[in-house]
C-alpha cells in the first residue's frame, strides 16, 4: 500500500459465516465476505489537504466513525484502492473449521 499511487488505499479482512448442521465439523458451503474499516488505510497528503476535516459536524457514536468517514471520502471521489493484506490480526475468534477450507470451497458474498 505504501508504494501505491492511489490517494486512498484500504485493506480488508475476511468475515466468515456459515452454520454447522448437526454432526458436521465444518460447513458444506462456507461464506466469506470482505470487511472494511479503518484498520488498514492509507490516505495521501493531497487527499488530506483536500479534505482537512471530513467529519466536521458529524454526530455519531464511536462505532460509526469508520462508516461515516469512508462514506465522506467516497462522496468526495476518494474511492479506495483495495489491497489484500499479507497479515491481518483483528483479535477475532474465527471458527476452528476456517483453516480446513480450501480457497476453492468458499462462497464469496
Amino acid at each position: 500500500m505504501w508504494d501505491c499511487p492511489a490517494e486512498h488505499c484500504a485493506g480488508f479482512a475476511w468475515r466468515y459465516t456459515s452454520p454447522l448442521l448437526p454432526g458436521e465439523t465444518r460447513p458444506q458451503h462456507p461464506i466469506r465476505e470482505r470487511e472494511f474499516g479503518l484498520f488498514a488505510n492509507k490516505f495521501s497528503a493531497e487527499l488530506l489537504r483536500r479534505m482537512p476535516n471530513p467529519m466536521a459536524g458529524a454526530s455519531l457514536r464511536w462505532t460509526q466513525v469508520d462508516l461515516c468517514l469512508l462514506s465522506a471520502l467516497r462522496q468526495h471521489g476518494a474511492e479506495p484502492c483495495v489491497h489484500e493484506p499479507d497479515v491481518v490480526n483483528l483479535r477475532q475468534e474465527h471458527p476452528s473449521w476456517v483453516q480446513q477450507i480450501a480457497d476453492s470451497e468458499w462462497v464469496d458474498a
